[in-house]
């Protein structure tokens, strides 16, 4: 017996001894078939096709739910967000498409669904205090949307002051002088550097001579300086926790 969804050929079955011929598939889209069967015959029996069956197909239900990669984070932590879209049985297939993260209802970012059914979200700008994040699928032909049924909470906290950084100062010119420093980022992230100055062999740097640095910056070249003349320098490491000084160091220009 051939099975067809319209004049097209999903199969074959042989028939039993109860006359019974059966074909199984997952394959069939998300609409409505019209299968037919069609009898080949034999040496003693006829060839016959039934009425079609309607067989409808809808889509498959799916389940969404979300992870966090560290939970609880500190701010300006690196955090990201998984979401996992199952399909619910007896649906199949793998499904495809968006999904949507959400801080408190509010979208905060989206990502494509991979082959494992899973997206991801990365955000380092949460603010301290709590949110409840959720993750909505925006389904797609085969498999229908789907919202985490329970928020994740997931809790900012204020970050440790960062660690000191490490400081010296080199490369002189005429009237430059070049900082470079380094920062231990395990356990505080840096929001932001600040240069500190003072002239003479022995003062404490007070003067801001450059703030704002962005949390990557580990050089900086002080320009417009004096000839031959001495500075002494601190780098200021900030975040939401506090702020960290660095040792002072000390160049001469040329």
């Amino acid at each position: 017996v051939t099975f067809k969804d319209g004049a097209t050929t999903l199969g074959s079955g042989t028939l039993n001894g109860s006359g019974q011929a059966t074909f199984a598939t997952s394959s069939l889209t998300v609409t409505t078939h019209s299968i037919t069967a069609v009898y080949g015959g034999d040496a003693n029996f006829n060839t016959s096709t039934s009425l079609a069956l309607s067989q409808g197909v809808n889509q498959a239900s799916t389940n969404t739910t979300v992870g966090s990669s560290a939970n609880p984070s500190v701010f300006g932590q690196s955090v990201t967000f998984t979401a996992t879209v199952a399909v619910v049985a007896p649906g199949g297939g793998t499904p495809t498409g968006t999904v949507t993260f959400l801080d408190n209802g509010v979208s905060i970012g989206s990502g494509a669904l991979n082959g494992s059914g899973q997206a991801t979200y990365t955000t380092s700008s949460l603010a301290v205090g709590g949110h409840p994040i959720t993750a909505t699928y925006g389904g797609d032909s085969n498999h229908s949307g789907s919202t985490t049924s329970a928020a994740l909470s997931q809790t900012v906290n204020n970050a440790p002051p960062p660690a000191a950084p490490g400081l010296t100062v080199g490369s002189p010119t005429r009237s430059s002088l070049t900082l470079n420093w380094t920062e231990d980022t395990t356990n505080a992230p840096v929001t932001s550097f600040d240069v500190l100055r003072c002239t003479g062999s022995s003062c404490t740097p007070t003067t801001v001579v450059a703030s704002g640095l962005a949390g990557t910056t580990r050089s900086y070249r002080n320009s417009g300086l004096s000839r031959r003349t001495t500075y002494r320098f601190e780098v200021r490491a900030n975040n939401g926790g506090g702020s960290t000084l660095s040792n002072i160091a000390s160049g001469k220009t040329n």
